[in-house]
């Protein structure tokens, strides 16, 4: 199995609005959902040990979930070396200086507020989709 998204998201709203603005683009890439930090590094760690799946090529990571934080999550990911390089989007509803700091000294490849309307959703996944999926050169396991 190939995931070429993993989305770490705890609402199930934003969640189906990001797909369907994903689907709305024509993505047919395999998104894999998690509610929070703890599922995302489970998954992670269960890609290690089945040969059959592969590393996903963009990590899309929400900042206020349970359990574990988008911020202690994206600690996690890039202290690991086998999942260092994937690159980690910050996709949250908080604009706050803190929150967008912090997650670019945890080493956040980018970071996204949440549109409001889904058009603007739309487009920032196009736009997402075009850069990191289509231009950008990533790291292949």
């Amino acid at each position: 199995m190939t995931c070429n998204i993993l989305l770490v998201e705890d609402s199930p709203t934003d969640a189906t609005i990001l797909m369907a603005a994903f689907r709305s683009i024509g993505y047919s890439g395999q998104i894999h959902i998690v509610q929070d930090g703890v599922e995302a590094i489970d998954f992670l760690e269960q890609i290690a040990l089945d040969d059959s799946m592969s590393l996903p090529q963009l990590i899309l990571l929400d900042l206020n979930l349970p359990r574990k934080s988008g911020h202690e999550m994206l600690r996690e990911l890039k202290e690991n070396p086998q999942w260092q390089c994937i690159p980690a989007i910050v996709f949250s509803s908080s604009s706050r200086m803190v929150d967008i700091g912090k997650s670019y000294q945890l080493h956040a490849n980018a970071y996204i507020a949440k549109p409001i309307i889904f058009e603007d959703y739309r487009l920032m996944v196009q736009r997402l989709h075009d850069f990191w999926l289509e231009t950008a050169q990533l790291q292949t396991a």
